[in-house]
This record gives structure tokens, C-alpha cells and sequence, in this order.
């Protein structure tokens, strides 16, 4: 395309003075605009006086969405088959398929009554009780400021218990130790 022959033919529809056009973008860069043209009409103030019963319109959702072009039609489904769960897996995707299987589903769990809720916490500590944190009983972390003195007194066959009493296992021992 010859845009030089494109932009002779526009500036032959309309031609153009450059001084002029010059004279007009200063104009407009110091704010004077095209001149002072007063406001046809007021908007801010502006009223309009409508007759009672003009405008067929019911004050609902449904009138308002219809006027303005949207039809509201909520399929949303309520309890559980309307909830997708955090804890689900995520569907695969499968040939052919056009809508998503958890699309319109809120994501949330069921509601639990409070003595339900109870009663699996109380098993979830249970089992951690029953089967500890893997660690030996009474061996501080690492990084405890107690911890290098107990390793010392481990190694060095000294106990770390302020209380220096046998155990029952540790009684039963000794007094099996002695019989012999």
C-alpha cells in the first residue's frame, strides 16, 4: 500500500493549514480548549419528574437482571453434593469432556457437630500417645540447653533423675542379681 497517495487523498477530502493546526494544539496545551462553550445541560443538578406506574418495574432481583440482559438461573446445590472437599483429589481430565466436574461447587468441608469433632481429636492424641515421637523417653532434642549434660552422664553411667530411686524393673534386677 502507497500510504504517501493514501495520506494526499485524506489531506485532499479535508485539507489542512499547518500554521493553523500548529495554533490549535498550542491552544489546547495552554488550556484555552476550543473557547468558552457554556454547558448545555446540568448533570449534577439535573432532575427528571417520571409518572407513577410509567415504568413497568417490579422492585425484585429477577426485574432488574431482566433489564439488564442477565438471566439468573443459580443451580447451586446445597450439603454435600454442592461442596468440593480440600481433601478430595483433583478429577483427571478426560477426552471430550466440556465442563469440569467441580465447576459451580463451593470448596469446604461438612459441618461437624462439636461432640464428632471432640471425639477425633481425642483419637488423633491417643494414637500419638501410644506411639510416641520417636525418640527415647527422657532424652532432650538437639539443640536443648540440657542436652549435653545428659549425654555426659549417659556415656559416664551416671543417671540424670533427681530422684535417685529404683525403678521397679530396676529393683526386680538387682534383687535377681544378688539371689545368684
Amino acid at each position: 500500500m502507497d500510504f504517501n497517495a493514501l495520506q494526499q487523498k485524506l489531506f485532499a477530502l479535508d485539507p489542512s493549514d499547518p500554521k493553523e493546526d500548529l495554533a490549535k494544539m498550542r491552544a489546547a496545551a495552554e488550556g484555552g480548549g476550543l473557547g468558552d462553550i457554556p454547558a448545555t445541560k446540568d448533570y449534577v443538578t439535573e432532575s427528571v419528574n417520571v409518572t407513577e406506574g410509567s415504568m413497568p418495574l417490579d422492585l425484585d432481583l429477577s426485574s432488574f437482571a431482566a433489564l439488564a440482559g442477565v438471566t439468573i438461573t443459580e443451580s447451586q446445590k446445597i450439603g454435600s453434593a454442592g461442596q468440593a472437599k480440600a481433601n478430595a483429589p483433583i478429577p483427571k481430565a478426560e477426552l471430550g469432556r466440556t465442563k469440569h466436574p467441580l465447576k459451580d461447587k463451593l470448596v469446604g468441608e461438612a459441618n461437624e457437630d462439636r461432640i464428632t469433632a471432640l471425639e477425633r481429636r481425642i483419637e488423633a492424641l491417643e494414637s500419638m500417645l501410644s506411639e510416641g515421637d520417636g525418640r527415647k523417653k527422657g532424652i532432650h532434642g538437639k539443640g536443648h540447653p540440657m542436652r549435653k549434660k545428659q549425654q555426659a552422664a549417659i556415656h559416664a553411667g551416671e543417671s540424670t533423675k533427681k530422684n535417685d530411686t529404683l525403678s521397679i524393673k530396676e529393683q526386680l534386677m538387682k534383687a535377681l542379681n544378688d539371689y545368684k
